[in-house]
């Protein structure tokens, strides 16, 4: 009985140290992999935001299922990038490019993507990472959806954003939202007054989308 009692002790012990092995290394795995989705989260993101794809942007901006502020200012952000790079397109085809950005002057160049593939990824609990681009910039924070587990881009405007009675957007939700949607329509206007050659140079289109922002009716909900 003690020779068996020992044995049996010992197989014990072995299988609990290989189970232990085992797990770390699951646990190193998921991490790995963890880190590297959430890259490629930010990646997408970028390259939605040059094409403009709203679809895509939205898609990628995490938010509160239950909460209808958030989804209501998450749409309007898409709304104002979308618009931006609209006006984008319309500087680029009227005046050409800028040398340094190519693609428009919120475009992210080949740099900025490379700078995604090197980043540390440090995942702070299962659901919550940080994508640490460079010591002097603001990391990326993303957020798992515990339903769907998919890694999203964390936007703290949208996170401030608050529902008041009957899942409505609380007042000064409702107000930052209705700037979120004025911005989109100034930079719309903006766009096409671009494309009619209603405004002189590049320098002067960021006081033609001041100035559609300034008028009363603009920052109407």
């Amino acid at each position: 009985m003690p020779k068996l009692a020992t044995h049996s002790l010992l197989l014990i012990a072995l299988v609990g140290a290989i189970v232990g092995v085992a797990r770390a290394q699951s646990d190193t795995a998921a991490a790995n992999e963890d880190q590297a989705v959430c890259r490629q989260v930010v990646e997408r993101m970028m390259a939605a935001i040059d094409a403009g794809d709203g679809a895509t942007i939205r898609e990628l901006i995490s938010v509160s299922g239950r909460s209808t502020a958030q989804q209501d200012g998450a749409t309007a952000i898409v709304e104002c990038i979308v618009a931006q790079r609209a006006l984008d397109r319309a500087i680029t085809r009227r005046w050409g490019a800028a040398p340094d950005r190519p693609a428009g002057r919120t475009s992210f160049l080949p740099a900025d993507r490379q700078a995604v593939r090197n980043a540390r990824v440090e995942v702070r609990t299962e659901n919550d990472a940080f994508v640490i681009l460079a010591p002097n910039v603001a990391p990326v924070a993303l957020h798992r959806n515990r339903f769907d587990r998919q890694w999203r881009v964390v936007l703290r405007v949208i996170g401030e954003l608050n529902d008041g009675e009957e899942r409505s957007a609380e007042p000064g939700s409702q107000r930052r939202i209705g700037y979120f949607r004025a911005v989109a329509r100034a930079l719309t206007r903006t766009r096409d007054m671009v494309a009619a050659n209603q405004i002189g140079s590049p320098a002067d289109v960021g006081a033609a989308v001041l100035k559609f922002l300034s008028r009363p009716s603009q920052g109407s909900n």
